[in-house]
């Protein structure tokens, strides 16, 4: 859910982000698209594998072609699989993930955590 609102669907990735690029450069949304406290997510819905695969292929120039939700909240639930959570890669089991901005910063409530 972003902001209360479901998002579903068959997803490669999902990215939360609180800045335009990722990695090495990748552009996954336009700079002017974060704005005061909140984040934008990044959906790649399955059946847009081949416009990415061909978007990298060309040198992946401009923003990436991925689906973009924006909202303050995030919260995450979903089948077991590993994340990419902090820089550092974990088994996640599927459990509820909250993301939340908050002035410019970003809360990450797992399962154990106290708010």
């Amino acid at each position: 859910k972003v902001d209360g609102s479901a998002v579903e669907g068959s997803f490669l990735m999902v990215e939360v982000l609180n800045l335009a690029m990722v990695g090495p450069n990748i552009r996954f949304v336009s700079d002017t698209a974060l704005k005061g406290e909140s984040v934008s997510v990044a959906l790649l819905p399955e059946r847009d594998r081949g416009a990415m695969v061909g978007w990298l292929a060309s040198g992946g120039s401009g923003i990436a072609p991925v689906r973009h939700v924006q909202g303050r909240r995030v919260v995450a639930e979903g089948a077991p699989q590993p994340i990419l959570l902090e820089d550092k890669a974990r088994d996640w089991d599927g459990s509820r993930v909250e993301i939340e901005a908050i002035s410019h910063r970003l809360r990450v409530l797992r399962p154990g955590d106290s708010r």
